[in-house]
C-alpha cells in the first residue's frame, strides 16, 4: 500500500483489520516531531475510548494540548494519569506534576497519580492551569539560570531588609531623647549592650 501511495487515513478503509494508532513517521526521531506524533496519538485514542468517562477524559487531553506550555512537552500516562516529560521515549525524564480524572468526573492534580494532593477541580482547564504554571516554575528552579536568580533574590532581599532596619534606626529623633548626645548615648550604650560590652544605660 505504502507503494500505491496510500494515506495513512485510508489505510483503514483498505485494511479494516488494522488498528491506526495516530502516530506517524518520524524517520529521523526529531525530538519535537515525535512529540507532536505522540499529542496526535494521545488525542486520537481519548476520542475512541469505550470507557463512562472517556468524555471527561478526552477534555482532560484537549485541554493539556490547548496549554503551550505542556503542548511543548512530551506527553505519556501511566494508569490513565496524563504526566509530561522534557526528553522522549524511551529515557523519560519527567517534569511538574500529573493530571487525573476521577469516576466522579473531577480533575486531580498531584505529585503522584494516587492522590490529587494539589488539587481537584470542576473543570479540565482549572486542572490544566494550575499544572501548566506548577511545571514552569519547577523547570525555572530546576535550571541553571533559575538557580542563580534565586541566590541573587535571596541577596538583594537580605540587603533591602539591612537597609529597612538602618532607616529605622536612624528615624529616631535625638529630641525623642532630650537632646543628641543623650540620643548618642543611648544608641552606643545599646549597642555595647549588643556586642557584649555589658555596658549599662545611664
Amino acid at each position: 500500500m505504502w507503494h500505491d501511495g496510500v494515506a495513512l487515513n485510508d489505510i483503514r478503509r483498505a485494511a479494516p483489520f488494522v488498528h491506526l494508532t495516530g502516530r506517524f513517521e518520524v524517520a529521523d526521531h526529531d525530538p519535537t516531531r515525535l512529540t507532536e506524533s505522540e499529542w496526535q496519538s494521545m488525542r486520537q485514542e481519548a476520542g475512541e475510548l469505550e470507557y463512562a468517562w472517556q468524555g471527561t477524559y478526552q477534555a482532560l487531553i484537549e485541554a493539556a494540548h490547548a496549554e503551550p506550555a505542556l503542548r511543548a512537552l512530551y506527553p505519556f500516562t501511566s494508569h490513565w494519569a496524563l504526566r509530561f516529560s522534557t526528553t522522549t521515549r524511551p529515557r523519560l525524564t519527567i517534569v511538574g506534576p500529573c493530571l487525573t480524572v476521577g469516576s466522579d468526573g473531577m480533575y486531580g492534580v498531584g505529585r503522584g497519580f494516587i492522590t490529587p494532593d494539589l488539587g481537584r477541580f470542576s473543570t479540565a482547564h482549572e486542572a490544566v492551569e494550575l499544572t501548566a504554571s506548577s511545571t514552569v516554575n519547577s523547570r525555572r528552579r530546576s535550571s541553571p539560570a533559575g538557580a542563580w536568580a534565586g541566590r541573587i533574590t535571596s541577596r538583594v532581599r537580605t540587603r533591602l531588609t539591612t537597609r529597612r532596619s538602618l532607616r529605622a534606626t536612624r528615624s529616631l529623633e535625638p529630641r525623642r531623647f532630650g537632646s543628641r548626645a543623650a540620643w548618642m548615648r543611648t544608641t552606643t550604650s545599646a549597642n555595647d549592650l549588643g556586642s557584649g560590652g555589658g555596658r549599662r544605660l545611664t
